[in-house]
């Protein structure tokens, strides 16, 4: 199966980005399934790895009020809706991140990892 290239996929989410919680059902399901899971132990830095819109911000907030918080996507349109939670926001590809896994208490991602390339 050829998989469609990052600019490619990058560029239909840059599209989607005004509309895409219109018709993002599962993802806040899954979101909440996830939510459902998370630890209890404070969290000094998180990571929201392929963001999207920041529909899982409010809910990461909550439940670590104190954390530095970190979304992140490679779309920029999706960051920019994002940043509207006021979280810091970064636009990197989560298969080459620009720092070191060790920089976060906790890594959290809903659906990104279907876009990833798993021979990298």
């Amino acid at each position: 199966m050829n998989r469609p290239s990052k600019a490619r996929i990058r560029q239909s989410f840059e599209r989607a980005a005004p509309t895409y919680d219109s018709a993002a059902d599962i993802q806040r399901r899954i979101c909440h399934q996830l939510a459902a899971q998370l630890p209890s132990a404070p969290v000094g830095r998180l990571l929201d790895a392929g963001c999207g819109t920041g529909y899982a911000l409010a809910g990461l907030k909550r439940s670590f009020p104190a954390a530095d918080l970190l979304a992140l996507d490679f779309a920029p349109a999706m960051l920019e809706l994002a940043s509207k939670e006021g979280d810091c926001c970064q636009a990197a590809d989560i298969e080459k991140l620009p720092f070191a896994a060790a920089n976060f208490d906790l890594w959290w991602s809903s659906l990104s990892i279907q876009w990833c390339n798993a021979a990298t």
